[in-house]
């Protein structure tokens, strides 16, 4: 398996999948990569991008991506979201899950 790499092509291309509300492909990159390099990427996004790839993925990895992040900017992440998004997150993000709200 060949390691990650983050390049500014590839937040570049994220950047401008989500800017044209391409949920298609912006899941289809990030799908195969770990959780640590989803946060890595993440990290180099603005928060509403951000939170456009975090809501993109599933339960299992989206708990497994914020694990991923270090303690205070997760808090800043999970508090980022609408009141009833952060109390979903709120709590659950160490169990390696994470409830997103249905709406």
């Amino acid at each position: 398996m060949q390691q990650f790499e983050l390049s500014e092509e590839l937040v570049s291309q994220i950047e401008g999948l989500i800017k044209a509300d391409n949920k298609e492909d912006v899941s289809k990159l990030v799908e195969p990569l770990h959780s640590a390099d989803i946060a890595e990427i993440m990290n180099e996004l603005d928060t509403k991008e951000a939170q456009f790839l975090f809501l993109l993925l599933d339960e299992e990895k989206a708990g497994d991506v914020l694990a991923e992040i270090e303690e205070d900017e997760r808090q800043r992440f999970i508090d980022s979201f609408p009141g009833n998004y952060s109390q979903t997150f709120r709590g659950q993000h160490g169990h390696g899950r994470c409830r997103r709200p249905r709406g």
